[in-house]
């Protein structure tokens, strides 16, 4: 495997931690410059800022969903996106989890994953806003801001493609399967090295 999994829980202050000293999937669209909430410079002075972790938001524990060939149990709560992915475990017959990991080659590029099968080499991102499901329902395409994420988690594993999955409650999902795109990679790679080398001189 060209990742490692790391034994962190979604949400909580180390998490947000370790967040802080790499970048995420979530990170990447800001860094490519297609965010449009979120600038490269502000994502450059969040990651100088000295960190901050009274923001994260309090889990509540629940039954352990998945133990994925030794990797470290996830927990998961009631949420939109809990529900989202029992949903697609029903409908893929695929046991996706929530699980952190972190690239071999490059250790400040991570990614918090919505669901992965580790078996099945099957990645899942979920989104369950308003918008993004009618702009998904209307261009049957991931969203511009959210490419670089999804490219991100592909550059960490090292795997073909991810699902991403929109669902609304009484609405039908919505799957789009997204694909490894080598060229953004390298470009994504090359730009998160050069930030980082920044990051790191400017701390």
């Amino acid at each position: 495997m060209s990742f490692t999994v790391v034994d962190l829980q979604q949400g909580t202050a180390d998490w947000l931690r370790w967040r802080h000293d790499g970048i995420g999937a979530s990170d990447a669209p800001a860094l490519m410059g297609q965010n449009p909430w979120r600038s490269t410079a502000a994502l450059f002075a969040e990651k100088v800022a000295p960190p901050r972790y009274g923001f994260a938001r309090p889990r509540r524990p629940a039954p352990v969903v998945a133990d994925l060939f030794g990797a470290p149990p996830q927990r998961e709560d009631n949420g939109l996106e809990a529900q989202a992915r029992r949903l697609y475990r029903q409908q893929h017959g695929s046991a996706v989890a929530p699980l952190c990991l972190v690239s071999q080659e490059r250790s400040w590029q991570r990614a918090s994953l919505d669901g992965i099968d580790l078996a099945e080499q099957r990645l899942l991102e979920i989104k369950c806003g308003s918008a993004t499901y009618a702009e998904v329902a209307r261009s049957g395409r991931v969203p511009g801001h959210y490419v670089g994420q999804l490219q991100q988690t592909l550059a960490v594993t090292g795997w073909d493609s991810i699902d991403f999955w929109v669902w609304l409650p009484g609405r039908p999902p919505l799957l789009i399967p997204e694909r490894r795109d080598e060229v953004y990679i390298a470009t994504l790679n090359a730009c998160g090295a050069a930030f980082w080398a920044r990051v790191e001189a400017a701390r």
